[in-house]
């Protein structure tokens, strides 16, 4: 592989020959020109180290020309289940299903980034593809067939990283290597998915179908929860904001998936709570570095309690996922609504409780931090 400015030679683009460096310009100001977009986002994950076949599906808006402070879009998103807004001050959900909304005002950006439908989406294209040219990262491209639609793939590997879903790289918790293809139509250049696989070989594809820049009218959707209020009732959100030093109020009683048995988290020792669902890609990968850890022998220190938690699913769900992974550690059911006391709001997420159920943080896997404080 060389790097990416080095191998557009020769490429034939609207039946005229272009420069590396015009073709080059041409994907990025494609990328950098769009102000709006509508498509249907398709995601298909095939985890065979979890036995793990998941589809999502959805349409999609994006406004990219709002202002907010994360310089996040403004999406709006609508399936068979939910619509899902934000609108640069507020995030809501509604359920169709249960007629029900939830309402996060002033969502942080891990809250917007962390969201399922955009993982490997439009967003993740059009906010990494510079910052993986930035970068230097080598590539590779070849002419293939995606989706029926003739494509130009690059091809690309990120070891012990990974890009997020707003397209910025990241050092992976563990050890691992993760490949890349993203597909350009081979015509216009306009973005049609990407495709990731590991070293377990787990896949994911997403398509990008029905694609519409800069011209959708924004108007035709609602962007307010009050335009809602007729028809789902509001829920509560747990939005406690948890906060370091909190003192939770222990114990939390929890079921233990495998053998039946009921157990709690008790005061005395420092805790560490590991909360995952099991169609969550990030969940599942969180796996692969707890899992290194305990065959270091890092988790089993005698100060350390440790636990993992599913929060929703049913028992039979979580038996079922962690047979599939080979765990030599046990899972566990929540049975105290702990997920409430914390306002837990995406997966993976961490816990870590000094003896007296003090909290000393909280958020995503960070190894230093962790294990500084654990010691």
């Amino acid at each position: 592989m060389i790097y990416l400015f080095l191998i557009l030679s020769h490429i034939m683009l609207l039946n005229e020959p272009a420069s590396e460096e015009g073709v080059h310009n041409l994907i990025l100001n494609k990328l950098d020109s769009i102000e709006t977009v509508s498509y249907e986002y398709n995601r298909f994950l095939d985890y065979k180290s979890s036995s793990t076949y998941e589809e999502l599906t959805g349409i999609v808006f994006l406004d990219f020309g709002s202002n907010n402070k994360f310089g996040f879009p403004n999406y709006y998103i609508d399936n068979s289940n939910l619509v899902l807004v934000y609108n640069g001050s507020e995030r809501f959900d509604i359920d169709k299903s249960s007629k029900t909304m939830q309402i996060f005002p002033n969502p942080d950006y891990n809250f917007l980034e962390s969201f399922s439908f955009f993982y490997n989406s439009l967003l993740t294209v059009k906010r990494g593809f510079p910052n993986l040219v930035n970068k230097n990262i080598p590539f590779s491209l070849d002419v293939k067939e995606f989706d029926n639609t003739k494509a130009y793939v690059f091809s690309f590997e990120l070891v012990d990283q990974y890009l997020d879903n707003f397209g910025e790289v990241h050092n992976l918790s563990g050890k691992g290597k993760i490949r890349y293809n993203f597909y350009f139509s081979y015509n216009d250049l306009l973005p049609l998915g990407i495709e990731t696989s590991n070293f377990q070989n787990d896949t994911s594809i997403t398509k990008f179908d029905n694609i519409v820049f800069n011209s959708t009218d924004s108007s035709k959707f609602e962007w307010f929860y009050s335009s809602y209020l007729d028809d789902y009732q509001i829920i509560d959100n747990f939005e406690k904001e948890i906060k370091l030093g909190d003192i939770l109020p222990l114990p939390f009683k929890l079921l233990n998936t495998n053998t039946g048995d009921t157990i709690s988290i008790q005061k005395g020792q420092v805790t560490l709570v590991h909360f995952w669902i099991s169609n969550c890609s990030y969940s599942i990968e969180s796996f692969n570095y707890i899992r290194s850890y305990f065959n270091q022998g890092l988790m089993k220190e005698s100060d350390l309690s440790f636990y993992s938690i599913n929060p929703y699913e049913e028992a039979s769900v979580i038996n079922s996922f962690s047979s599939r992974q080979n765990l030599d550690f046990p899972v566990y059911k929540d049975l105290s609504n702990i997920s409430e006391e914390i306002g837990l709001n995406k997966f993976p997420f961490f816990l870590l409780l000094g003896p007296n159920g003090n909290v000393l943080y909280f958020g995503s896997w960070d190894e230093k931090r962790i294990f500084s404080l654990i010691r």
